[in-house]
């Protein structure tokens, strides 16, 4: 079953590989491609830019279902997507000034 979290990749492939228009592939044969290359992050420490509000990983490409959390141990919160961006390409996440 294809994953939801996956459509932004798999139509950001399309467009790399010039297959929007004729879909030579399914998306479910590219998500599969994609699952042989893929890395399970977890709990990633993300490095802090010097503006003090940006953070990077040390991936990109990430799947649209990317969760931040406030600390690194077992009693940490879930930080909500409303108060950053992401950036899935690069792995870039920008808190937004509140």
């Amino acid at each position: 079953m294809l994953r939801n979290t996956m459509e932004w990749l798999i139509l950001f492939l399309r467009k790399k590989l010039n297959d929007v228009e004729s879909e030579i592939w399914t998306d479910k044969q590219l998500q599969d491609y994609l699952d042989m290359h893929r890395v399970h992050v977890c709990r990633e420490c993300l490095k802090r830019g010097s503006d003090g509000h940006t953070y990077y990983s040390a991936f990109g490409m990430l799947e649209s279902d990317v969760k931040l959390w406030d600390d690194n141990s077992s009693g940490a919160n879930e930080i909500p997507n409303q108060e950053y961006v992401s950036n899935l390409v690069d792995g870039v996440f920008t808190f937004l000034l509140m």
